[in-house]
């Protein structure tokens, strides 16, 4: 069986297809002695997207990936034939990876769910064919467009686990074992420090009700500073609702080793210290005389299943009175599975009537656009609109019934729609 590596964080170099160009072409018939231009417009070259995915845990699959492209656009051909498309890249990744811009840091998406899917690279626009340069005045063009360079961006992709317990506490303190006994996932269970070198999922089943549970690797003294692996793996506790810390019984000073790792969570940046808490002592099965723990809810052993059944219904009792956790904001363009195509424009656009003659564009596209370039001129307003012909705002339009002449209100200005 060929073992692989499990990695949380990648940084990848993506570039969009780049867009066909456009034809040259003059239609050339029997009988027909001044045939006119066909030529045929370049096919738009490919996006790359991600998309989330619950049988992947891990990013091992793109960790020897640097740079990836999608397929480009085919140039137009005679006879007013549009080129293929170019073919996208659609990426999987797990549920809970973050997407952040590589230089800036900038979240872009939380993919969070089954199917979410993010447009991160925009393939270039195809150039026209000289078909479009037409005129009445103008009838045999030689003209033609050349196709657009697709977006090019760096991104770092940093899985955060999802999981409604997250099991803490030092090396050895039977976190393995428990998840072993109260779920099907099967982590290395051995009489030493540090077995688990990696995180571990387990789901749990118990009296009608099921909640995931994170096994994560021991934590020591210093975690918060790079110290052993808990630096690495302490992020994945922001995403888990209630934390469940083990408290090795068979020591001889549980007070101490639990305010060890308090200290480590009290460290760490963010809000993971003020996380709700169960905690439980382990290996009672061993029978030392042990200093009581204030803070312990019960004590339990996971090799005789002493108090198991007892912590399950507190467990489950816990998680009903706790919220759900959330996506971090984000600012990219994320689809769920039953959403828009990212081929015509992934974000809602919406078309509402005002009154008679008088419609409202609403689009978040359309404002950050309009936030960075001011149409201006007569050959702006021309930009602006072919900007919203490729996001798919013109094909609403016409859906919603908007007629030449009348009024559509973009962001509090006005403009007359016209063909």
């Amino acid at each position: 069986m060929l073992w692989r590596m499990w990695v949380d964080e990648v940084e990848l170099e993506l570039e969009a297809g780049r867009g066909g160009d456009g034809c040259v072409s003059f239609r050339r018939e029997k009988f027909v002695e001044f045939g006119g231009p066909d030529g045929g417009d370049g096919g738009c070259g490919g996006n790359i997207l991600f998309r989330a995915s619950r049988h992947l845990r891990s990013l091992s699959h793109l960790s020897s990936i640097r740079r990836i492209e999608a397929g480009g656009g085919a140039s137009g051909r005679p006879r007013n034939r549009t080129g293929r498309r170019g073919k996208d890249r659609i990426l999987e990744v797990p549920c809970g990876t973050v997407v952040r811009e590589a230089d800036h840091g900038r979240v872009l998406a939380d993919l969070f769910e089954e199917g979410e899917t993010l447009v991160v690279a925009r393939g270039g626009k195809g150039g026209k064919g000289n078909a479009a340069f037409a005129t009445p005045t103008r009838r045999a063009p030689r003209q033609r467009g050349l196709g657009q360079a697709g977006e090019r961006v760096r991104v770092r992709l940093e899985v955060r686990l999802i999981a409604d317990v997250g099991l803490v506490g030092l090396p050895n303190a039977g976190k393995s074992t428990l998840l072993s006994r109260i779920s099907a996932a099967r982590p290395r269970v051995a009489p030493y420090p540090f077995t688990t070198r990696q995180p571990e999922l387990g789901v749990v089943e118990w009296k009608g009700e099921t909640f995931t549970v994170a096994d994560l690797p021991g934590l020591i003294e210093g975690a918060h500073t790079g110290k052993g692996l808990g630096l690495r793996f302490l992020r994945h506790i922001e995403r888990t609702r209630l934390l469940l810390h083990l408290v090795d019984g068979s020591l001889p000073d549980p007070e101490r080793n639990y305010r060890l790792i308090r200290k480590e969570l009290e460290e760490y940046p963010g809000d993971t210290v003020r996380k709700p808490e169960m905690v439980v002592i382990t290996k009672s099965d061993l029978g030392f005389a042990r200093p009581r723990l204030d803070a312990a809810l019960m004590e339990i052993s996971a090799v005789t299943g002493e108090g198991i059944e007892s912590l399950l219904d507190h467990l489950i009792a816990k998680l009903k009175e706790l919220p759900a956790p959330e996506p971090y904001p984000a600012e990219g363009i994320v689809v769920p599975v039953s959403g828009a195509s990212p081929e015509r424009g992934a974000e809602p656009i919406e078309v509402e009537k005002v009154e008679e003659g008088i419609y409202e564009l609403k689009s978040a596209a359309v404002r950050r656009y309009l936030e960075k370039y001011d149409p201006g001129d007569l050959e702006g307003w021309r930009r602006f609109w072919r900007f919203l012909e490729r996001i798919g705002a013109v094909d609403e339009l016409r859906g919603a019934g908007v007629r030449d002449g009348e009024t559509v209100i973009v962001e509090g200005r006005e403009m007359e729609y016209f063909e």
